[in-house]
């Protein structure tokens, strides 16, 4: 399995939650072929930071959007059920049950989040400081480099 992340959310700890909800959903020979994307979206629902997803009928990539303010973490863990289940080659007509949707009722929406809160327990934090350094650049007229950003971020 490949993670793209391509946000400031830690990727080894994206991909453990990631994988645990992948193994409830797919076989090992396709969680292997699989590609996850972790991107941005544009949109936060409510009070929670949603996450929100995209995948082809029987492909090997899935795309997943979080909020770059926090993530849900077991919305997460739903949200990568459901998208997996597309990969497996289930449509919407197919998955009308709690395992796929998060219902229409609160009651139905409890139940949903309850077969998932297991990933509450797994941390979920921003990744360190960058370890590329920047370039230095020279402050005109004075002869002085200013520091690369990761220094400047420090000081």
């Amino acid at each position: 399995m490949i993670i793209d992340n391509a946000t400031h959310w830690d990727t080894r700890q994206l991909r453990a939650i990631i994988l645990r909800a992948l193994k409830l959903e797919l076989d090992a020979a396709k969680i292997k072929r699989m590609t996850v994307r972790v991107r941005y979206g544009n949109r936060r629902y409510g009070t929670n930071f949603w996450v929100s997803g995209r995948a082809h009928v029987g492909g090997n990539v899935m795309r997943l959007f979080v909020c770059g303010a926090g993530i849900d973490r077991t919305d997460l863990a739903a949200t990568t059920v459901h998208e997996a289940a597309h990969c497996r080659g289930l449509n919407h007509n197919q998955m009308h049950s709690l395992r796929y949707e998060r219902g229409r009722t609160p009651e139905h929406r409890r139940l949903h989040r309850a077969r998932y809160d297991w990933a509450e327990n797994y941390p979920l934090e921003r990744k360190g400081a960058c370890a590329i350094p920047k370039r230095s650049a020279t402050i005109e007229g004075t002869g002085e480099e200013t520091p690369p950003l990761a220094a400047r971020e420090t000081q």
